[in-house]
C-alpha cells in the first residue's frame, strides 16, 4: 500500500464520488479507479458499495478509513520529527541541569541560544547530579549541566 494511495482512499471515502475525489486530488478518474481496485485487491474485500454512480463506504471501508487516517497522521508526524533532526535550527533539546544552575546560568544560556535559534524548543529537567547522569544514560536527556564530571560521557568545562 502506497501512502499516496492511502491518502487518495481517504479523500474518496469522504467524497464518495470518484470524479469529485479525482478532481480534488488533481489526478485522473481512471488513475483513482485503478488505485481503488489495487487497494481492494490488497485487503481482499470491496471497501465501497456501488450505488448507481456513487460509492458508499461499507463496514470494511470504515475500518480501513479509521486506520488510514491514523497511519497518515503517524507518517506525517514521523516526517516532521525527521525534519526537525535534519535542521539544527528547529527541534527539541532535552536539557538536564543542577538546581544550583537554575537561578542564573541556565536562564541566561537559553536566552542567548534563542537569539541564534528561536525555533528550537527545550524540555528542561532540574535535579541532582545522579538523576542527571541517569537521564543521560537512559537517553532521556540530550545535554546536561552537572558537577562533578560524569564518567563515560563526553564533556566540556563551561566556566571556572
Amino acid at each position: 500500500m502506497h501512502l499516496d494511495e492511502l491518502q487518495w482512499f481517504v479523500v474518496l471515502a469522504e467524497t464518495e464520488h470518484v470524479t469529485d475525489a479525482a478532481a480534488e486530488l488533481g489526478i485522473s478518474q481512471p488513475t483513482l479507479s485503478r488505485a481503488l481496485v489495487r487497494l481492494e485487491e490488497q485487503v481482499g474485500v470491496p471497501l465501497f458499495d456501488r450505488v448507481n454512480r456513487r460509492l458508499r463506504l461499507n463496514a470494511y471501508g470504515h475500518i480501513l478509513l479509521e486506520h488510514a487516517r491514523r497511519s497518515i497522521s503517524e507518517i506525517r508526524s514521523a516526517t516532521e520529527r525527521i525534519a526537525e533532526l535534519r535542521d539544527p535550527d528547529t527541534g527539541t533539546v532535552r536539557l538536564a541541569f543542577l538546581h544550583s544552575q537554575a537561578g542564573w546560568y541556565v536562564p541566561d544560556l537559553l536566552r542567548r541560544f534563542r537569539t541564534e535559534a528561536p525555533r528550537v524548543r527545550f524540555e528542561l529537567f532540574q535535579g541532582a547530579a545522579h538523576e542527571i547522569v541517569e537521564r543521560l544514560a537512559g537517553g532521556e536527556a540530550d545535554l546536561a549541566i552537572t558537577s562533578p564530571r560524569p564518567e563515560g560521557f563526553r564533556w566540556r568545562g563551561l566556566y571556572m
